[in-house]
């Protein structure tokens, strides 16, 4: 199921809201300085999102093994699984992008994937602490291909359409999954 393609004007203001919301995280690092360090903290492992029909679960442990990246996205009625070598995750200065592939790629033609943008979440030991909610993009990328490469592609290769979700980050996983 592809996802909507948001206007020119839509995009326009995502782009401005994630611009301004890596500028305000940047400034509150900044701000907190010394004092941030003195807590105990951990990385967030478990991000849990919900958007318009859209719903995913990115667990970088996933308790199959140590490190074993693991994603389960629900985009309407379809359930999207993926875990180890079949997410792709890479490291970005936005945080990590993480990669499945959608579907099955078509030949001489096109292949799908989901991207998640997971920015990078330092998480409180203190069991007080309330949890850490953002901000964040999935994106549906359509890349159109060539048995000959890139090159005999005319026009756009990769088409996405971002979709804005609501997240929360946790320190557990999706091993029951």
């Amino acid at each position: 199921m592809k996802l909507p393609m948001p206007s020119r004007r839509r995009a326009a203001i995502l782009t401005s809201v994630v611009s301004v919301a890596a500028a305000t995280l940047s400034a509150a690092l900044v701000v907190a300085g010394p004092a941030a360090s003195a807590k105990s903290l951990v990385p967030a492992t478990d991000y849990r999102c919900i958007g318009r029909e859209v719903t995913v679960h990115f667990s970088s442990n996933s308790g199959f093994g140590k490190n074993v990246p693991a994603v389960v996205i629900t985009i309407g009625a379809e359930v999207i699984k993926q875990r180890g070598t079949d997410v792709r995750i890479h490291k970005t200065p936005l945080g990590s992008l993480v990669t499945v592939q959608h579907g099955s790629p078509v030949p001489d033609s096109q292949s799908d994937s989901l991207t998640l943008l997971a920015p990078d979440v330092n998480l409180s030991t203190d069991p007080t602490a309330e949890p850490t909610e953002f901000m964040t993009t999935l994106f549906s990328t359509r890349t159109v291909t060539s048995i000959g490469g890139p090159q005999f592609v005319e026009g756009v290769i990769q088409n996405s359409s971002p979709q804005p979700l609501f997240c929360t980050a946790s320190a557990s996983s999706l091993s029951s999954q």
